[in-house]
């Protein structure tokens, strides 16, 4: 059974893809800065290859938040997405901060 996702359902997904594709942008000025990657698979990542990195963080969190999205009629996947959501916000937020500091 195919249950249409909510518009607002739609925004947020769309949000934390977008805070995502931020988070790998900021992740990688950053480190070209000095700072250090804390998620060691992400870091091994960085070391085979820039573009793994890319590539794993868009294809991955973009089929998860589809995947989400698609299932978000149930109330606790819903509230899954909204909580990675704020994640992100958050982290968006400490890049943002990280960033200034370069000025």
């Amino acid at each position: 059974m195919f249950v249409r996702p909510k518009r607002r359902d739609v925004l947020i997904a769309l949000t934390l893809f977008m805070l995502n594709v931020f988070d790998a942008i900021a992740t990688i000025v950053l480190l070209d800065r000095g700072a250090v990657e804390m998620n060691p698979f992400m870091d091994m990542l960085i070391d085979l290859c820039i573009g793994y990195f890319l590539t794993f963080k868009i294809v991955f969190v973009g089929t998860v938040t589809w995947i989400l999205l698609y299932l978000s009629f149930d109330r606790h996947v819903n509230m899954v997405i909204v909580a990675f959501t704020v994640v992100y916000a958050l982290l968006t937020m400490y890049h943002l901060i990280n960033l200034g500091s370069l000025l």
